[in-house]
């Protein structure tokens, strides 16, 4: 581990941390709370008249170890400590100048894109850190809701939640050059993955657990959509029988492209599909 770099965000980052790294050899940057710095001379939102792009930084030796601590004004505040990398080096422009680098940022007032000087410190964060603050947010997005005193129970669904994440994540990863395959998005593909969880199973351990498909479910923007169950289910060639409802049952087939009404339903789809002599859209369905 000796010359290697860790980088972490706040929930993690003190100066005693870093210091303790640095002696074992190891370098570290990671975001952190202004309250962790000891004797703190950064200012605080209310004090900061920082404009947007401004950076101030204090680089300090503690027990040997040198480091520093930067405060970057983007929408807001940022501070971070490392002890390899600051505010330097410049970059050279066009004209030869030295200059810092640039950033683009949307400016909600003037509703356009704009540069803003970035400190080398945030390029060497943001580098690095894609993974944790991808998973982060989209954690922070979608996630299983539950109202519990339990640290338990919270503990175990927040695992849960963080590995249908890793697994969206390496699924997006997997089928990012495939450009036959639709794009997925983390709602849908939470909903998928408890689709095939509840519904498939191997014919020698077939139960009836979970609640049956409905032919219509609505998406996370609160429009309806049909419901198509995933190919896990749809072509695992296993207990897709026909059964044929009354009048009113009679809907309209599910198979793309048919626009006739049939009263024929999938036991196990739960879906409307033509089965007749010169139109069986039935087996066409579970075919792929």
């Amino acid at each position: 581990m000796v010359n290697h770099i860790i980088y972490f965000d706040n929930f993690y980052t003190s100066l005693p941390l870093l210091v303790l790294l640095k002696s074992k050899g190891i370098y570290s940057l990671g975001t952190i709370k202004r309250e962790r710095i000891p004797n703190c001379k950064l200012p605080s939102d209310k004090e900061s008249k920082m404009k947007r792009g401004e950076v101030i930084e204090y680089v300090g030796s503690a027990y040997g170890v040198d480091m520093t601590t930067i405060q970057w004004k983007d929408t807001k505040n940022v501070c971070l400590a490392s002890t390899y990398v600051g505010n330097l080096p410049f970059s050279k422009a066009n004209d030869g100048q030295m200059q810092l680098a640039k950033a683009i940022r949307y400016d909600r007032k003037d509703k356009n894109y704009l540069e803003v000087d970035c400190p080398h410190i945030i390029n060497e964060y943001n580098a690095h850190m894609g993974g944790v603050d991808t998973m982060d947010g989209l954690l922070g997005r979608y996630r299983i809701r539950l109202k519990t005193c339990s640290y338990s129970h919270r503990l175990f669904y927040h695992f849960i939640d963080m590995t249908v994440v890793n697994s969206y994540l390496l699924y997006r990863r997997i089928h990012k050059d495939d450009t036959d395959h639709e794009h997925v998005e983390l709602p849908d593909f939470r909903f998928l993955v408890g689709d095939v969880l509840t519904t498939f199973q191997p014919p020698q351990e077939r139960n009836p657990v979970g609640r049956p498909p409905k032919d219509v479910v609505r998406s996370c923007a609160g429009r309806t959509k049909t419901y198509l169950p995933p190919p896990e289910i749809r072509f695992d060639q296993y207990d897709h029988w026909p059964n044929v409802k009354d009048v009113k049952g009679k809907r309209k087939c599910k198979l793309p492209g048919c626009k006739y009404k049939t009263q024929v339903t999938c036991m196990k789809c739960n879906l409307n599909l033509c089965l007749l002599k010169d139109r069986n859209c039935f087996v066409q369905f579970h075919k792929k």
